[in-house]
């Protein structure tokens, strides 16, 4: 595990939103609010290829993001995401963040996000990202991991 447990959650949000704007491909974010108003705007569609070059699973992305043709046609005319595949972009590289900074290994964290876990009922992270709920499921059990509880 990269951090001990005890640290207080603000250096580890300023961690993860630095993550986040690099893993998206968009910088530094200055805070969370900031990053709302990113998203609803529409992401730059060069986000979802910047996860895919993180490692993310281009079956994942095409199904749970946005359609592949969605992508190139975006690509070519250079036209952002629209802001609910912003939002999907976003909580995939999220997840990515948090699991790199507990596993300080990012390919390790793209192959734990991809691979189905009995405490998701065998389920694989990256499928429960499709929706908050299942992104909170997510993100609380990293957030265990990082604090040293037990799952």
């Amino acid at each position: 595990m990269a951090h001990a447990a005890g640290l207080t959650a603000k250096p580890l949000q300023a961690e993860l939103r630095d993550l986040v704007g690099r893993l998206l491909g968009i910088g530094k974010v200055r805070d969370d609010l900031a990053m709302s108003r990113t998203v609803e705007a529409g992401l730059p569609v060069a986000a979802v290829g910047s996860l895919l070059k993180h490692g993310i699973p281009e079956s994942f992305v095409f199904a749970a993001i946005l359609p592949k043709r969605t992508y190139q046609r975006r690509r070519e005319l250079k036209e952002p995401l629209t802001p609910d595949e912003s939002d999907r972009t976003e909580r995939v590289a999220r997840a990515l963040a948090l699991a790199t900074v507990i596993f300080d290994d990012e390919e390790r964290s793209v192959r734990w996000l991809a691979s189905p876990k009995p405490e998701f009922g065998d389920r694989a992270p990256l499928e429960l990202l499709r929706t908050k709920i299942g992104t909170d499921i997510v993100e609380r059990a990293l957030l265990r991991a990082y604090y040293g509880f037990a799952a």
